[in-house]
């Protein structure tokens, strides 16, 4: 079962680009996605201090739980590497560090605030799963990539 009470979208804007607001679309079988590490022969970059600061106590444990540095994969085959450091969680958001990787793309990494809403434009989504994953979906227009990340230790 997947929980869909919280949401973290960010925007990344690709040279100015925006488009008109979009909901999240999931695709149906992402349940089947089981989180691991990628196939990529790339690996996403994050900062070396990456300075997680806590939730505060009366953040919902809800929201609480997205606080940390997940890894796992994205695309078919998990050729692409993907890593999300939740730095910082808010009652109305969070500060992220998104990275990606592949051998067609390279490795890219960019610090953003996210919302617990529905975004717009080129945006990745995450959401939870009820036993703790996060599932990951990058989409522009109709092309889209999904993934499934877990908690590192």
């Amino acid at each position: 079962m997947i929980s869909r009470i919280f949401v973290i979208v960010c925007m990344i804007v690709v040279l100015g680009g925006c488009a008109a607001a979009t909901r999240t679309s999931w695709p149906n079988d992402m349940w089947r996605l089981e989180p691991g590490k990628s196939n990529s022969s790339i690996i996403a970059p994050l900062p070396m201090y990456v300075g997680i600061i806590p939730p505060a106590a009366d953040l919902p444990p809800a929201k609480a739980a997205w606080s940390g540095i997940w890894s796992g994969w994205a695309c078919r085959n998990k050729t692409c590497d993907i890593k999300l450091a939740v730095r910082e969680v808010r009652a109305d958001g969070a500060t992220i560090i998104y990275s990606f990787a592949s051998p067609w793309i390279g490795p890219f990494m960019t610090q953003v605030e996210a919302e617990f809403v529905i975004g717009k434009g080129i945006s990745v989504a995450y959401r939870m799963r009820t036993n703790g994953y996060v599932e990951c979906l990058l989409t522009q227009g109709e092309n889209w990539v999904a993934g499934v990340l877990s908690r590192d230790k």
